[in-house]
């Protein structure tokens, strides 16, 4: 609600985004916190083939009321490689696992991509390789906007 806006700031006021192409469909959730995951769900029917995990799965997002809502096949967490703090949290690991989500992390598996024709679902995940053999994950920037990239082909 408008009103409601204006009176916060931070992270409650993340943008929330749907996309949906045929029966595939993503879930945009920002920086939301769960109190607003719960708002949400009072709002709209959140149902998501892909989500992408709030606040980079960190403690303070992807609630079990809410991930029951959405019920993705797949998740993605968008956190920098080794970040200073912590994320994503093991909780919030446990939580997707625990409901069965199929989650990849920018952290672990660098870009990460999905293709559809609004029928099928493909993933890419892209990971560079740096000099002593071990993989990192891309910077958290490009992994962000790739994930962005949806292709109806």
């Amino acid at each position: 609600k408008v009103s409601d806006v204006r009176e916060k700031s931070g992270n409650e006021c993340s943008n929330v985004y749907r996309v949906s192409y045929g029966k595939a469909s993503f879930l945009f959730t920002g920086d939301l916190v769960k109190e607003s995951e719960a708002e949400l769900l009072r709002e709209i029917d959140p149902k998501s083939t892909v989500l992408k995990v709030g606040h980079h799965g960190s403690k303070t997002s992807t609630s079990e009321p809410f991930l029951s809502a959405v019920h993705p096949q797949w998740a993605v967490i968008c956190a920098g490689f080794e970040n200073s703090f912590g994320h994503p949290d093991e909780k919030t690991l446990q939580t997707l696992l625990k409901n069965g989500v199929k989650t990849y992390r920018t952290d672990r598996d660098g870009a990460v991509t999905f293709i559809t024709d609004g029928e099928t679902m493909r993933v890419n995940v892209y990971v560079r390789q740096c000099g002593s053999g071990i993989n990192k994950a891309q910077p958290h920037f490009e992994a962000v906007l790739d994930f962005l990239c949806v292709s109806p082909r």
